[in-house]
């Protein structure tokens, strides 16, 4: 089985919630570091009412999020629970920083950006809880 280094910065950092969509999810570090980008909620959910992550480049900014290894297995059913209509999230490389400085290449999934939407309580939540 083949396996890929995934980076989440929003709801999928609840481990909980993340395997249940991935059940070969292992979170491996306790968070990763994305330098120069930002959070952002930048498009409206396609299974939430309001705004979900995404990051975009920003100098100077940091993201912080969960890296999990998936397998590739997982990560293909990722490509379609992210992007059902393949019009909401696209699958990036990126490489991210771990807790020790080691860096990671990492796969993520950033939004086609569709206006700026408040997240609501129960997905701010899941992210605040997962991180």
């Amino acid at each position: 089985m083949t396996y890929n280094i995934y980076f989440s910065f929003g709801s999928n950092m609840l481990e909980e919630r993340f395997k249940e969509r991935c059940k070969t999810a292992v979170r491996l570090n306790t968070y990763g570091v994305l330098n120069d980008y930002k959070l952002v909620f930048n498009r409206k959910g396609d299974y939430e009412n309001g705004g979900v992550a995404s990051i975009i480049p920003s100098k100077g900014d940091t993201v912080f999020g969960a890296i999990f290894l998936i397998s590739n297995e997982d990560l293909q059913k990722l490509d379609t629970i992210e992007s059902p209509n393949g019009d909401s999230y696209y699958r990036e490389s990126i490489k991210v920083k771990t807790k020790t400085n080691l860096l990671l290449e990492c796969q993520t999934y950033i939004s086609y950006p569709n206006g700026n939407f408040k997240p609501t309580k129960k997905y701010l939540n899941w992210i605040i809880t997962g991180a």
